[in-house]
């Protein structure tokens, strides 16, 4: 076994997959543009491309910093290199050659700022908060409710709010 960067060089050897996931990466790269085309030609014809990159700069985000003073913890150089809105990421992968099939969106975690749980540079709070996600998560599952989820993040996702967009895409032939 290898462990090597995905690059032109690299991305022959590695065969045609049926779908590929790339879940928090497009944000730390120079050109998410080239490392789509490349992931394109690692996908089989009618192929699914699942993304998942931070959803920054929201509209909760934007309330959060321009009306309740919080300094925009969420710009991250050098680790974040680019920013995508749930239009941005959109057009990016339809002009990689893609039909995007579904955009939605993780939990506005960031909702539990506005109720006045802070939880930037609070571990111990920052974990409670993510429990509490999670429970909800949890909770729409057990209850059956894996449609009324789906259909809520969803709407997130036109509402630009969430904490991550969620993206899936199939390779157009």
């Amino acid at each position: 076994m290898r462990n090597i960067f995905l690059d032109r060089d690299t991305a022959p050897a590695l065969g045609k997959f049926d779908v590929v996931n790339m879940g928090e990466v497009l944000e730390h790269l120079t050109d998410p543009a080239d490392m789509l085309s490349i992931v394109k030609g690692l996908i089989k014809p009618g192929g699914v491309l699942s993304l998942v990159v931070p959803n920054d700069f929201n509209p909760l985000q934007t309330v959060l910093r321009d009306h309740l003073g919080f300094k925009p913890w969420w710009v991250a150089p050098p680790h974040h290199l680019n920013y995508f809105s749930h239009d941005s990421l959109k057009r990016l992968v339809e002009r990689s050659g893609f039909e995007v099939l579904r955009v939605e969106s993780t939990f506005p975690i960031d909702i539990f700022l506005m109720m006045g749980q802070n939880y930037i540079g609070n571990d111990a709070m920052g974990r409670q908060i993510h429990s509490l996600r999670k429970a909800f998560d949890q909770n729409m599952l057990d209850a059956g409710a894996v449609d009324l989820r789906r259909r809520l993040y969803g709407m997130f996702a036109e509402l630009g709010i969430g904490r991550e967009i969620v993206l899936y895409a199939r390779l157009t032939v």
